[in-house]
């Protein structure tokens, strides 16, 4: 078995490797060399797969973490899964703390990298580290923009299906408990029209309507718990209310996640994201790129692109974009604002002064510009003007740089921030297909194949149903009661609980012989075993079912629901998305969390049914 682990692990190391040197090859341009994330990623790559030179390993991450910093980067996530990958395959425990240590700076969002390193201090018996390393990976789990849109996804069909099914048995007992109330109007009422014999068929058919029209289950049990009103107090009737409306919406919205589950979020949120977030992803810069044909004429386009090709260490590409989309929009004083910042990194300082220049007289407001243009002067040496263009930065801004721009190489250049508001403007500007991978494939809430369901038109079908027939029911065909003392359903006429043998056996004793009195106490025995024993049956069988068996509707769903999520959990949710979500993830021990939750519910609910009268 460890020998399986270990090959299945050996195995996942080289699939992400693999991949991700595979779309760093597939996005790096004809000029790689000039770009300086791969340069380094290069060299971490070479000492990672020559053991001869792993003493190079330290010194190759750092200069990665480096130019990380000076790209003013705060994830790469394609990297720190890697050096995740390759911890978690290397048998050196030094290796493994080196790899460990770059991952989790390369992205400080990453579950893998946490969960992993929680090993490695539980291994070393330092217990309070891998509580906050397992802590800090949980927490993850919610912070990263990806899991955290799987892991909300993913519940949906484990609350969904765990709620159907509480509803469904829950109906099913309830039903139960009154089709012999049902069954027995039925007669009465068919006895006014046929025969003793033919009475009883069309009770049946009454009772089973549905079934004889070939509609199912489902709709058999919503048509038994439409009916079940007129028995039931007014709680029950609200709360069949909502059911019904659950039933109504539950398959909309399973297909509406099946929509999201099986659509990646829309190319322009994953730029929104790496921008606001600066995350490095080849595989989303190259899709980006392919747009370049239909967009070639969008000013706003190029300035994305050249920020993010200068994110992912690409300054000649980046400066083309700029320059491109400078020429695109003459006007706008933004593309000169990053011409300006990358001069200057460069400390080409004329063109510098000449792009800033630019900027300000087409926007005379703009601080970072004269931010910038501080810089450049005084690398002339021009302090006089430099210290006049410092002044008007600092009253456009209250003093606050921070706020003004990104730190580009050196910490001193500022490059403007570029956000969700520029992309909303590429996204204007595109159409056809560059439209649909920007904002998504067009869709609505209100599709009406989402509601094409027959659980949809079983609870439309009880909605419409139940409040009609307990409107007639309470007009012309009042309700038979089921008597509290033997069980026979009467038709009182006042608000007796008690049946008319009852009252006689048992209150008018001096006009009733021994025998009578006898034979009605056995029936009452007979009747008290047999409500009891079922009521212990429902209880077993269903969580929550004494409860309903007993005409609490609302009490028992909510204890079935207390055992039945964290079973579906233990049974759906772990096995199809958990391991999903996370593969690191000590995923057995939350499955025998939740089993013990809902199994130790089941059982003490269980108990008390028994026992209880």
């Amino acid at each position: 078995m460890g020998l399986r682990v270990r090959s299945a692990s050996r195995q996942a190391c080289r699939v992400a490797l693999s991949a991700l040197f595979l779309a760093v090859a597939l996005w790096s341009p004809a000029k790689a060399s000039a770009n300086t994330l791969i340069e380094a990623w290069s060299g971490v790559q070479q000492a990672l797969g020559n053991p001869d030179e792993s003493e190079k390993l330290a010194p190759a991450l750092k200069l990665l973490l480096e130019e990380k910093k000076d790209l003013a980067l705060l994830r790469i996530p394609s990297f720190s899964r890697a050096l995740t990958a390759a911890a978690e395959e290397s048998s050196d425990a030094k290796i493994r703390r080196v790899l460990l240590r770059g991952a989790k700076e390369l992205d400080p969002l990453l579950p893998s990298a946490r969960f992993l390193a929680a090993r490695e201090e539980m291994a070393q018996g330092s217990y309070v580290g891998a509580l906050g390393e397992f802590s800090t990976g949980v927490l993850n789990l919610l912070r990263d923009q990806g899991t955290r849109r799987f892991f909300g996804l993913s519940l949906i069909p484990w609350f969904s299906l765990s709620l159907l099914l509480g509803i469904v048995m829950t109906i099913l007992i309830f039903d139960l408990r009154y089709v012999r109330l049902i069954f027995m109007d039925a007669l009465h009422l068919s006895r006014k029209v046929f025969a003793s014999s033919n009475a009883v068929v069309l009770a049946v058919v009454i009772v089973l309507l549905p079934l004889c029209g070939g509609l199912g289950l489902i709709w058999e049990l919503v048509f038994l718990f439409a009916l079940t009103w007129s028995y039931t107090a007014l709680r029950n009737r609200l709360a069949g209310i909502v059911v019904l409306l659950v039933l109504v919406v539950l398959m909309p919205v399973l297909n509406i996640w099946t929509h999201a589950m099986l659509h990646s979020p829309p190319l322009g949120e994953q730029i929104t994201e790496m921008l606001e977030e600066r995350m490095c992803d080849f595989g989303v810069l190259r899709a980006f790129s392919d747009l370049s044909r239909d967009l070639g004429n969008s000013a706003a386009f190029h300035v994305v692109s050249g920020e993010l090709l200068r994110m992912h260490g690409d300054r000649e590409l980046a400066l083309i974009e700029f320059e491109k989309a400078a020429v695109a929009a003459p006007n706008t004083s933004l593309p000169k604002l990053c011409l300006g910042a990358l001069a200057l990194e460069d400390r080409d300082t004329a063109r510098a002064l000449e792009f800033l220049n630019d900027a300000i007289a087409k926007d005379s407001r703009n601080t970072l510009a004269y931010y910038d243009l501080a810089i450049a002067l005084d690398l002339t040496r021009r302090f006089e003007e430099g210290d006049t263009a410092r002044a008007k930065a600092r009253s456009l801004s209250g003093g606050h740089y921070d706020r003004i721009g990104l730190p580009g190489r050196g910490g001193d250049v500022l490059f403007p921030r570029i956000g969700s508001r520029l992309v909303e403007r590429v996204l204007d500007e595109a159409s056809g297909f560059s439209r649909i991978s920007l904002a998504g494939g067009g869709w609505s809430l209100l599709d009406p194949d989402y509601f094409l369901e027959p659980l949809t038109f079983a609870g439309l079908f009880g909605l419409f149903l139940a409040p009609i027939l307990f409107l007639i029911r309470r007009r012309y065909f009042p309700a038979g009661r089921e008597c509290t003392k033997c069980g026979k359903v009467f038709y009182p006429e006042g608000k007796t609980v008690y049946c008319g043998q009852c009252v006689t056996v048992f209150l008018k004793r001096n006009a009733v012989s021994i025998e009578q009195q006898s034979a009605k106490v056995n029936e009452v025995r007979r009747w008290d075993i047999f409500s009891s024993t079922c009521r212990r049956l429902a209880g077993i069988l269903c969580p929550g079912g004494a409860l309903t068996a007993q005409g609490s509707f609302v009490s028992g769903l909510l204890l079935s629901l207390l055992v039945i999520v964290p079973l579906m959990g233990m049974a759906m949710w772990v096995p199809l998305y958990g391991r999903e979500l996370e593969r690191l993830f000590p995923w057995l021990m939350l499955q025998a969390f939740l089993a013990l939750i809902g199994i130790g519910i089941w059982v003490s609910v269980a108990v008390s049914a028994w026992y209880r009268r």
